[in-house]
């Protein structure tokens, strides 16, 4: 699996979104998929969704340079968002973010998720739930109560996942049209 960004627009017909990054150029730095739905719209953003693996090295490689960009590059217009990638529906790794999106922990989480698979080997590719689990509520910054809570509320967990999923058909038949 090789990361890979999605553009949706998000607030206009697909027509009117050909210049509203400044400074990328449609083509090179991304590709608009015509008449495509966002992953989780905003009025008046556009929607960069990075599908993403934890176990994934090239995710892994490419988590830093999409960071910088989100820190210092990216248009003001440009809103971006981590999917998490659903090839198994009990992927662990997909399950845990989402209960660190829902504890508000995605962003004291994700780097180090990525480090402690490839750089410390902390973590496998393949963890159980409860591996994973323990691992993120030793984290510095995760609440274990708000972790908890999130943890507990399956049914946004599971349209959570569905979302996901769909999104991600949606967005890999686009690719593929475009290949």
């Amino acid at each position: 699996l090789s990361a890979f960004l999605l553009l949706a627009a998000a607030f206009a017909p697909a027509h009117a979104q050909r210049s509203v990054l400044p400074g990328l150029t449609e083509g090179v730095e991304y590709r608009l998929i015509e008449g495509g739905k966002p992953y989780r719209a905003v009025p008046g953003k556009v929607e960069v969704a990075e599908v993403f693996g934890y176990w994934c090295p090239h995710c892994a490689h490419f988590a830093p340079m999409l960071d910088k960009w989100k820190a210092g590059g990216m248009p003001a217009n440009a809103r971006l968002v981590l999917v998490p990638a659903m090839f198994d529906p009990n992927d662990a790794y997909a399950r845990l973010f989402f209960i660190a999106e829902g504890a508000n922990a995605v962003n004291v989480t994700h780097e180090r998720i990525f480090r402690a698979i490839h750089d410390t080997g902390e973590l496998s590719r393949k963890p159980t739930i409860p591996q994973l689990t323990a691992y993120y509520l030793r984290l510095p910054g995760v609440n274990a109560k708000a972790f908890a809570a999130a943890e507990k509320n399956e049914s946004i967990l599971q349209a959570k996942a569905a979302n996901a999923r769909e999104f991600q058909m949606r967005a890999s038949r686009a690719d593929s049209a475009m290949s």
